[in-house]
């Protein structure tokens, strides 16, 4: 089985940063198993395909425009991504959903998708999340962590924790 952790997000346009601040802090805090890859694409858009085509279970974080205050916390599953009219809606749509529609299409349809994200303050230019969002990032990788888990590849919390780096920042400094 192979699983993605896949932060989307321009770190130029504020809490739309969600994505590549939690892969930053995922990394410096745990380690994964073989199986596990973790990385961020930056603004995937037509691309996002061909990055999830080669996993069976995926966990996509990204700044999501849904209920609630800016930095709550929503999950949405495959069914809830592919539904007509769906409720997710992050600064990257359409290209979530249509990478999944294709490769439904395609006959490579991704077994499990869980989009995990936090309502965003503020998606203007600017680097760094806004404090209600950067506050929500522990209950954020919890949810990954759980999801993992929850799929049998639960990562191992490193005795020696990194510092994230969140080199768009300037500077290494822990985003939680």
């Amino acid at each position: 089985m192979k699983i993605a952790i896949i932060g989307i997000g321009n770190v130029l346009m504020g809490d739309d940063s969600l994505g590549p601040h939690a892969i930053a802090l995922l990394e410096a805090r745990y380690s994964f198993s073989a199986e596990v890859s973790v990385f961020e694409t930056g603004t995937a858009g037509a691309d996002l395909s061909g990055h999830l085509a080669r996993y069976d279970k995926v966990v996509i974080i990204d700044a999501v425009d849904g209920p609630g205050e800016p930095g709550h916390v929503l999950s949405y599953d495959k069914k809830d991504l592919l539904a007509a009219g769906s409720a997710a809606t992050t600064p990257h749509e359409p290209s979530i959903k249509e990478a999944l529609w294709n490769l439904e299409l395609t006959d490579e349809g991704i077994e499990d998708v869980v989009l995990i994200g936090v309502k965003p303050s503020r998606v203007d230019a600017g680097v760094g999340l806004s404090d209600v969002v950067r506050s929500a990032l522990p209950k954020l990788v919890d949810a990954v962590v759980e999801t993992l888990a929850g799929w049998g590849c639960p990562p191992e919390a490193k005795s020696q924790q990194d510092e994230p780096n969140l080199w768009w920042l300037g500077c290494d400094k822990d985003p939680a």
